[in-house]
This record gives C-alpha cells, sequence and structure tokens, in this order.
C-alpha cells in the first residue's frame, strides 16, 4: 500500500468530517515528507512497509537541516505516526516502530504570557485605523474569556449568548465551556454588533467559504498583533496564542487552583461523550475570570444593590439582635 496514497484518503477523510484544521495538517505534513522522497529518494512512492526506523531518522535530519524547529519536526512526525499506525491495521502488517528514534514530544518553547501590567498598556492603547483597533479589541476579549482561541471567538454566534452567559465547545477539543460574560466583554460585543449577522464578530464572512475567511483574518490579526507589539515596544510579542497563554499564567499567579483553570482552558483528557454527561460547576471559573477582570480593569464585575440600610448590632449573652432602617420601613431581627 502507497503510504503517500493513504495519507490523501485520510485527508479526505478529515474533510468529510468536518475536521478542516486537522485535514490541513495531513496536507503540510504529506507535502514536506514529499519534498524528502523528491530530494532524497527521487521517488514520491513510499510503501507502507518500507517505512522503517532509518527512513524516519533521515527524515527528521532532514527537517533539522531544513532549519525547522523541534517542535515542528515533533509535530510532523506525531501525524505520520497516527496515520501509519491507522495504515498498518487496515493493510495488516506488524509494525516496527518506525518512530522509536524521533523525537516526538513537547519542547519547552519562549515563554508566550504577558503579565497584568502588558494587558493594561493593551488596553490604553490609541489604535490608528480600524483594522488595528479589531485587533485589540479581539485579543482583549479572547482574554477576558478565560484565554477563548481566536477560532472560538471567530465562530461565535449570537445563539450562544444564554442567560449573560457564552456557552460553547471548544473547536480542537469539542469540549463546552460556560463563560459568564464580564461588563469588559459585553462592551467588546455591542460594540461589534450586527443584527443582519448571526456571528457576533465580523470574522467569519465568506458565506461560500468561511475557512479561507478565517485564515485571512487570522493572518490580519497577527500582523495587526505585531504592529500593537512594535508600538508597545519594550520587547513584547503579541500572537494570536498570548491572550489564553497569559490568562492561564495569570490565574496562575492569583492562586487559581489548576483544575479551575484547566476546566476553564477546556483541557481535558477525558473521551468527549463524558464531558457531555459531566455535571461541571462553572463556580470556580466565574470566580477566576471575576478576579482577573477586577484585578485589571479595577471596576466592579457585578452590579451591586446599593446599601440603604443601617445597622445597629447588640451582643449580649451570645445572641445576636440587628436592627434594620430601610428608608420608612422598621424590622428587628434576631438569632442565636
Amino acid at each position: 500500500m502507497d503510504f503517500i496514497t493513504f495519507i490523501q484518503q485520510e485527508i479526505f477523510n478529515k474533510k468529510k468530517q468536518g475536521k478542516v484544521k486537522t485535514a490541513k495538517n495531513y496536507e503540510a505534513t504529506r507535502n514536506t515528507l514529499i519534498a524528502f522522497l523528491e530530494e532524497k529518494k527521487h521517488t514520491t512512492v513510499l510503501e507502507i512497509e518500507n517505512i522503517n526506523a532509518s527512513l524516519m531518522k533521515e527524515f527528521e535530519e532532514y527537517l533539522f537541516a531544513k532549519q525547522v524547529c523541534k517542535n515542528s519536526t515533533s509535530f510532523y512526525m506525531r501525524i505520520l505516526r497516527a496515520i501509519y499506525n491507522r495504515g498498518i491495521l487496515v493493510a495488516n502488517i506488524p509494525s516496527c516502530q518506525p518512530f522509536a528514534p524521533v523525537y516526538t514530544g513537547v519542547a519547552k518553547t519562549i515563554k508566550r504570557a504577558i503579565n497584568i501590567s502588558t494587558v493594561k498598556k493593551i488596553m490604553q492603547f490609541k489604535p490608528n485605523n480600524a483594522s488595528i483597533e479589531f485587533a485589540q479589541d479581539a485579543f482583549l476579549f479572547c482574554f477576558f474569556s478565560c484565554g477563548m482561541a481566536f477560532i472560538d471567538m471567530a465562530k461565535l454566534k449570537k445563539s450562544n449568548i444564554q442567560e449573560g452567559r457564552i456557552i460553547y465547545n471548544r473547536s480542537k477539543t469539542d469540549q463546552l465551556i460556560s463563560i459568564r460574560i464580564e461588563p469588559i466583554m459585553e462592551r467588546i460585543i455591542k460594540k461589534y454588533d450586527n443584527p443582519n449577522h448571526e456571528y457576533i464578530f465580523p470574522i467569519l464572512t465568506g458565506k461560500k467559504n468561511p475557512d479561507s475567511s478565517y485564515q485571512r483574518a487570522l493572518r490580519l490579526y497577527n500582523l495587526n498583533l505585531q504592529k500593537i507589539s512594535q508600538a508597545l515596544g519594550e520587547g513584547i510579542h503579541l500572537t494570536s496564542y498570548v491572550p489564553r497563554h497569559s490568562w492561564a499564567s495569570i490565574a496562575h499567579e492569583e492562586n487559581v487552583s489548576m483544575n479551575i483553570i484547566s476546566e476553564s482552558l477546556g483541557h481535558c483528557n477525558e473521551a468527549t461523550t463524558s464531558i457531555y454527561i459531566k455535571s461541571l460547576s462553572t463556580k470556580g471559573t466565574d470566580q477566576a475570570n471575576e478576579k482577573i477582570v477586577k484585578k485589571i480593569c479595577n471596576e466592579p464585575t457585578k452590579k451591586k444593590r446599593k446599601k440603604t440600610e443601617t445597622y445597629l448590632k447588640i451582643t449580649i449573652h451570645r445572641r445576636f439582635y440587628e436592627y434594620n432602617d430601610k428608608t420608612d420601613k422598621k424590622t428587628f431581627t434576631f438569632s442565636f
């Protein structure tokens, strides 16, 4: 069985399942593998039986020589390993463990998170055009939405807003996430409200090919974030990944438990089905996000009733007496 042809079948299957991003990752891996075969083997035919440890090690060295970073190389290898494992099942042949000698882990990278003071600087930044202004708002919305991914922001529809919350399924894991809409989030939502569109934000504008619209929007978003970075200076480097990493980092610094951070970000290793049937309280996520919003925005996150009563408390023999003066009404309460 030709492995390249099998990869193409897997790409077709992923597109059919609506997993467009996975299909694109498979395509990138296939193209890179074909380039390797053409340069080193002078062929684009690769029988699955001929995939061995020696070949994969040679492919890894080829990628390093092309200055592909360690994590990107590992990314290609993990994709090939997944497809290979499905392929040998179809071909009914034993595995020769071809990926044993190559790196398939995730290496530590430069810290992507920014601190609270930098988030405040982004809030105070004055954009000089509407495109950069939208990038600023999108960055802040993703951050204050518990580190929402840009792809999930792009897919948000008005139907995702329910009873003061944003309820959506994370694109990457399909995990159900519920976030209370904080005041700063609400202001950004209202700013871009268009009664003629079903989406909350003007990102997926192409009805015929929404994926192309998203890819264009993502490129423009990152380009404008670079401009904001340059304007802010001080070594700040903003990308579409930064809001997510930063929210998690700041939440951790504010002593939010790792369990709550994991749930808020949609990180879960359980099967998708168990995610839907599991009863998760949103209280922890709400408190975590409220804490961060209040820390940065210096504004109340909830509308609180004005206190109009005065209290006179007297403790006698462990009994608690309370006198409430509410406008014209006077009530006496006591408890033991």
